[in-house]
């Protein structure tokens, strides 16, 4: 889950931070942003944690 919201931060970074950005730039934010939202309420929903040192 860390993997996925690192990726869509660094994505959506690039694009806020481009002058025009793409429809494909906005179209794998929109991706990467879904697919950490969806695990993130499954974990919510099965009640999972993960403790990081």
């Amino acid at each position: 889950m860390r993997e996925l919201e690192l990726e869509w931060k660094q994505i959506q970074s690039i694009v806020s931070k481009s002058v025009e950005p793409t429809i494909d730039g906005h179209y794998w934010e929109a991706i990467s942003r879904a697919k950490y939202i969806y695990l993130l309420r499954e974990a919510r929903h099965r009640k999972l944690r993960a403790d990081f040192h």
